[in-house]
């Protein structure tokens, strides 16, 4: 019985742990582009008829910082590649520009209280994520094999940088 208990409590407080740290999405941080012919977020405006990637808008990223127990208010964190960078206090909604499978990676760094985390942001097959999250809830919320029959990833997959990041500070 105490064993149950144990397992019952570990979800339960796993998830007080995280309420409350989704950050302020009235807050939001905008990168800033390192390139001198960018048109607003768009970073290769300059240079797209040179085969550069398609522009499909910004997208908002919640980055938020954890130690190895909980998540944290107030770690300060860098996102930064050679095109665009950002400062801000973790969590945080960052506004970045929408590349889809072409969206840059990029380092972020974040520390607090001596401890340090990086991490490198990149592009995600989103489609693919909700494909397998949908496949996982099965029948009655069981859980579900999956067996792949073909190719994971199609040709109408939508890619970008993913809703939520979590950097890992230690």
């Amino acid at each position: 019985m105490l064993f149950r208990k144990a397992l019952f409590s570990i979800p339960f407080v796993f998830l007080i742990a995280c309420a409350g740290y989704d950050g302020d999405p009235n807050n939001v941080v905008v990168v800033q582009p390192k390139v001198q012919s960018a048109n607003g977020l768009d970073i290769y405006a300059a240079t797209r008829n040179q085969g550069q990637p398609r522009y499909y808008g910004d997208r908002l990223i919640l980055i938020r910082a954890a130690d190895l127990v909980n998540f944290r208010k107030g770690p300060q964190c860098t996102l930064s590649n050679q095109l665009f960078q950002a400062s801000f206090t973790a969590p945080a909604y960052v506004k970045v520009p929408d590349y889809r499978r072409q969206s840059p990676s990029a380092t972020i760094r974040c520390s607090y209280e001596g401890k340090i985390g990086v991490d490198t942001l990149e592009a995600i097959n989103i489609s693919e994520k909700r494909r397998a999250a949908n496949s996982m809830m099965g029948a009655g919320g069981g859980i579900s094999i999956i067996i792949p029959i073909g190719p994971r990833e199609r040709a109408d997959d939508i890619w970008g940088y993913p809703e939520v990041f979590n950097v890992v500070m230690e």
